[in-house]
């Protein structure tokens, strides 16, 4: 990972990437591998590309919105604000310890600590409502699948009828040309 400047050039990193690059430092230890596997992206290339200068423009990359979006979703506690645009604290609740590993903190070490506690509870209780929502959503989107699958058989079994329907005319037409050809012989 890049650190705010090149080596070879003067080319600052945009201030959204330098941001994300503290996260990755903060969460994963400075691996960006493992950032993209905790907020979920199904490669680390994406989140790689900002660190590196585009060869097309000699600039980097700016963050793309799957990244951001994937930020969000994972790290409830990172503010949007802070993210987007710098202002702010990092951490939405700005009491809350930050955690050196994943976006899970170490309850262990606070676990007296009521302010800590009702932290926890309440990331808790987003998190459920997540999977609740998530679930309701994953209900639905079965439903359509099944309305799809319902859809695709349908026209495959009308594919395989005109599949038919070609062959015998085919023979058809093979036989009404024999017969033809048969009756300019005589």
């Amino acid at each position: 990972m890049q650190e705010n400047k090149t080596n070879t050039e003067n080319i600052l990193l945009p201030p959204i990437n330098h941001r994300i690059q503290k996260l990755i430092k903060l969460y994963a230890k400075g691996s960006v591998k493992k950032f993209s596997e905790i907020i979920g992206l199904s490669s680390s290339q994406k989140l790689n590309r900002i660190f590196n200068i585009d060869i097309r423009n000699q600039q980097y990359p700016i963050a793309s919105i799957d990244i951001i979006t994937a930020i969000a979703n994972i790290f409830s506690s990172i503010s949007m604000d802070w993210l987007l645009t710098g202002d702010g604290p990092m951490n939405k609740l700005s009491d809350a310890p930050v955690s050196r590993e994943c976006s899970t903190p170490n309850i262990s070490e606070n676990t007296q600590d009521p302010t800590v506690l009702e932290i926890y509870k309440k990331q808790i209780a987003e998190s459920k409502e997540q999977i609740h929502t998530l679930l309701f959503e994953n209900k639905i989107l079965n439903k359509e699948v099944g309305r799809l699958e319902g859809i695709l058989n349908s026209k495959n079994e009308r594919i395989d009828e005109l599949r038919i329907e070609i062959e015998t005319l085919k023979k058809d037409f093979q036989t009404h040309i024999a017969k033809v050809a048969m009756r300019a012989v005589k």
